[in-house]
């Protein structure tokens, strides 16, 4: 949704956007660790209640009356009676303003959490039903490159490809060398160590072989603690080969149909999340001081599991022929009810409703936001764990729902290659949830992702309050 539609449904809807707006800001300043931007969102959200209270109950002329406190924080008096013209005027005014600031609330939130494709081509859009398979293919492409899982052809091209990708752009992570790559520089070390050998050409002997041994094996032994060191001391985060799930329908294979484009739709939704959490962790470590990984808040991505529900994918063909009816019969059932309208509810000023019996925040989708649940397991200073989890939400629409900590054998890890530091290291597994507003994800969502949206609605049970 643009700035216009935006601005459009709050000047149809003012008062209910008003008080909408102020139940979402409550959620995204109150319920999560929010300081900073949205804590002044809370606090225009919170003004703006008290005037809409005030005002509204001038509109409705009953019993004794009160003047509304047009300016948040004055002094409220009785009134002798009922508004006169130029009180009406001053609270219209009061009233349009307020508007204006329900309708400024919502782009800024919305705005606050957009994010873009990784190559717009590739996915549904209104004018482009279906994209090309050349934009498929590139979309592909783009997404595999962000999770540094194209093979690079050289080893400029494999830094390249590092630095784009959430790996190293985002992150600036690094792994422990592995057992082939320490080898092939043991082998590089050895072959440079053995030019140095001297030889007899009359006696035909080596007069430093003695030496040349030695210090060959000296390499050895140094060579895989000063490598695992190096890479920790240039990168401020460790990242385990698997952490950031690759969805395989995105690897190109002539022998495969490419992906539909409810496919596409998912793929890109989880690589939102895991853009969305890679930065969040990584301005905490901004922010608590990082400048390498022994004094890194957070030093291991360990795992990161993402746990929402994507879109179904509806098979287009029946294998071998075979459908509900039996050999050659439809894919699908004739006498199944038909497929609900492809819309999209999209409405702010909805009750949010919560519940609890799903996690403590109670986040579920409703007409304005969806949760995306992910759980994710750190390593960080044991000492600073209260600052990680403040920092992580910071600013950003990510909701931190329990933790369970552990302490983590430093000596063992350092074993693995892992070099977290001197300082007492805890494993943190954090449940929580990914809030995207719906409706910048609206432009890229096929007929069938909108239908599967729509059904996952919550009934403004209980409102947020």
């Amino acid at each position: 949704m643009n700035a216009a539609a935006i601005t459009a449904t709050a000047k149809k809807h003012w008062v209910p956007i008003s008080l909408g707006v102020a139940s979402l800001v409550f959620v995204a300043a109150s319920q999560f660790v929010l300081p900073g931007y949205f804590a002044e969102l809370k606090t225009r959200a919170q003004d703006q209640a008290g005037v809409v209270g005030q005002l509204h109950s001038v509109r409705q002329a009953g019993g004794s009356l009160t003047a509304p406190v047009i300016k948040p924080g004055g002094e409220a008096k009785p009134m002798p009676g009922l508004p006169s013209a130029n009180a009406v005027q001053r609270a219209t005014a009061a009233l349009e303003d307020l508007s204006k600031q329900a309708n400024d609330l919502i782009i800024s939130v919305t705005t606050a959490n957009q994010r873009s494709p990784v190559f717009a081509p590739g996915l549904w859009s209104a004018t482009q039903e279906k994209p090309t398979a050349s934009n498929v293919t590139q979309f592909m492409n783009a997404y595999l490159r962000r999770l540094n899982a194209v093979a690079p052809r050289s080893p400029k091209e494999a830094e390249d490809f590092r630095k784009a990708s959430i790996l190293g752009g985002t992150l600036n992570s690094a792994n422990p060398p592995s057992q082939a790559e320490l080898n092939a520089l043991i082998q590089q070390e050895t072959s440079k160590i053995r030019e140095r050998l001297v030889r007899d050409t009359q006696n035909n002997q080596l007069l430093n072989e003695k030496e040349i041994n030695a210090e060959i094996e000296q390499m050895r032994r140094e060579l895989p603690g000063k490598v695992r060191a190096a890479r920790a001391a240039r990168s401020l985060i460790y990242v385990s080969p698997d952490a950031f799930a690759v969805d395989q329908r995105m690897v190109v294979n002539p022998q495969q149909a490419l992906p539909s484009t409810v496919e596409t739709f998912n793929a890109q939704v989880s690589l939102w999340q895991q853009e969305t959490i890679a930065e969040a962790v990584a301005a905490a470590n901004a922010e608590l001081g990082a400048t390498k990984v022994a004094d890194a808040a957070i030093k291991h991505i360990v795992s990161l599991q993402l746990r929402w529900t994507p879109v179904p994918v509806q098979p287009t063909a029946a294998p071998s022929g075979f459908g509900p009816g039996g050999f050659g019969a439809p894919t699908v059932d004739p006498n199944a009810p038909p497929a609900p309208p492809a819309e999209l509810t999209i409405d702010a000023a909805a009750p949010i409703a919560r519940n609890h019996q799903i996690g403590p925040l109670g986040h579920q989708s409703n007409a304005f936001y969806d949760p995306y649940p992910f759980t994710l397991t750190l390593r960080v200073d044991a000492r600073r764990v209260p600052q990680v989890l403040a920092a992580l939400p910071r600013n950003r629409l990510l909701a931190i729902n329990s933790v369970s900590i552990s302490s983590v054998e430093v000596g063992l890890a350092a074993q693995q290659g892992y070099l977290y530091g001197p300082d007492p290291v805890a494993e943190l597994v954090i449940d929580g949830d990914v809030l995207f507003v719906r409706s910048w994800m609206i432009p890229f969502m096929p007929p069938a992702a909108k239908q599967f949206y729509q059904t996952k609605n919550a009934a403004p049970a209980t409102p947020a309050g």
